[in-house]
């Protein structure tokens, strides 16, 4: 990604200031992944390894997917390799509760 931003790309705004746009992983740094669907054995830790771990969450797409769905999901965090010194379950639960801290915090 950060080959073609810089062959392709411009950024108007950073041009214009005379500035340089971040560089693409810093910009991907910065969003948070939502690991609905089978995110193992590949996808989840291929964007850790890639982006860190501090902003997965773990969504199940429930109400579009049914409930047998939605429990295969959980238990696909669980029966993963896990990560180094955690596992997916808690990173994701301290993800989500960083991004939506409980009411009155």
């Amino acid at each position: 990604m950060e080959l073609f931003r810089n062959v392709f790309a411009t950024d108007i705004q950073a041009t214009s200031a005379g500035t340089a746009a971040e560089p693409v992983p810093q910009q991907v740094s910065r969003l948070w992944f939502d690991s609905a669907g089978t995110p193992f054995p590949h996808q989840l830790p291929a964007r850790s390894a890639a982006f860190g771990t501090d902003r997965i969450l773990c969504g199940s797409d429930y109400r579009f997917t049914p409930a047998a769905g939605t429990a295969a999901q959980v238990a696909s965090l669980d029966e993963a390799p896990q990560p180094a010194g955690s596992t997916w379950r808690a990173l994701t639960t301290c993800d989500a509760r960083r991004l939506f801290p409980p009411l009155g915090t």
